[in-house]
């Protein structure tokens, strides 16, 4: 099901502030940057009670972030910025109806660590101790976690991956080895994900070109088991390349040697299809276009099914035909012109 998401740039820069609410839902996010927490004394709303999320990056790997909750986010972000050093922006989450309680944002915030810890993308220094859920009737607490999902939902949407935990599907993992490694994982739309418990090269060749981080990374994402490094979790990379490179310790193209369990390399299973697809779809095209050269114009008349199907540019456009028998196309001998479906006359 689609969702409709209102974002409106306050200062007009899309990493400036601004806040984000879904459609039909209380949940509203503002982010705003710590050079301009001077906006907090504009927004009522912020300060009533509220979860937040403060986010930023340090010397580490992974980014940081700090948990919180509070009755009232402009007096609560004094201390932070006079004590915090790390943080750049916070992500303050509050209720349109401006209706949620201190207990509310309690709970929210013993989920919201439960998760992330779970997720583990983020170091949560200030964040030691889970918190003890508070005590709410089950009807609030089930609104609550609505909530959280919606809380979840805003944070991936402006980018922040805080609770996002992997869930892979059996059929689409994908190993490698070698060199001593012995890794799995799934290839999505947010890159190339290794997961937990994988087992990852204890060495580096000599001409591998990112040591200091690798050398980071394995502190953070592995721990020793029997003389190996094995991968406490899921750690996502911007492409199969990257991901093979940090798990062999050495220079690899990600596309061939990540295979599923038929020995189908990731090129193959992803890309060799639209290849094949746009094959096919030029070879018919050169032959309509060999077909139809002699004309400048003409008619074709095309029933499938109660639909007419037209093919232009290597893609398929499909058009429903209700009330009507036949659709009629124009060709041009122009191929830079779509072709137009319309109902015949």
């Amino acid at each position: 099901m689609g969702k409709t998401i209102t974002t409106y740039l306050i200062d007009g820069n899309p990493k400036g502030t601004q806040y984000a609410f879904i459609s039909n839902k209380i949940c509203q996010m503002f982010v705003v940057p710590r050079s301009n927490l001077s906006y907090l004394n504009t927004q009522e709303k912020l300060q009533k009670p509220a979860f937040y999320i403060l986010l930023g990056e340090d010397e580490s790997t992974k980014p940081q972030a700090y948990i919180g909750e509070t009755e009232n986010f402009r007096e609560r972000v004094k201390d932070h910025d006079s004590k915090k050093v790390f943080w750049q922006k916070a992500l303050i989450f509050v209720s349109k109806d401006a209706d949620m309680t201190k207990v509310d944002v309690q709970y929210l915030e013993h989920v919201a660590i439960v998760t992330a810890k779970k997720a583990n993308t983020f170091i949560l220094s200030d964040n030691k101790q889970i918190p003890k859920a508070p005590n709410l009737p089950e009807h609030q607490q089930d609104s609550m976690d609505e909530f959280f999902e919606d809380v979840k939902f805003l944070a991936s949407f402006i980018g922040c991956n805080i609770f996002e935990i992997s869930q892979p599907k059996a059929e689409h993992l994908f190993y490698t080895k070698g060199r001593g490694c012995n890794a799995r994982g799934f290839y999505s739309s947010d890159g190339f994900t290794v997961l937990k418990g994988s087992v990852v090269a204890k060495t580096m060749v000599p001409s591998f070109n990112w040591k200091e981080k690798r050398e980071n990374m394995i502190q953070e994402y592995t721990s020793t088991d029997n003389d190996v490094l094995v991968m406490t979790s899921d750690k996502t990379f911007s492409s199969p390349s990257t991901a093979a490179d940090f798990c062999i310790g050495s220079s690899n193209n990600g596309w061939l040697v990540w295979r599923d369990k038929d020995g189908n390399t990731l090129d193959a299973v992803y890309r060799k299809q639209l290849d094949w697809f746009f094959t096919m779809s030029n070879l018919l095209y050169k032959y309509l276009r060999l077909l139809l050269s002699p004309l400048w114009s003409c008619r074709i008349f095309l029933v499938f099914y109660s639909r007419a199907f037209c093919l232009h540019a290597g893609q398929f456009r499909t058009y429903n035909i209700t009330n009507y028998e036949f659709c009629r196309f124009r060709y041009y001998s122009n191929f830079s012109q779509s072709y137009i479906a319309h109902p015949l006359e």
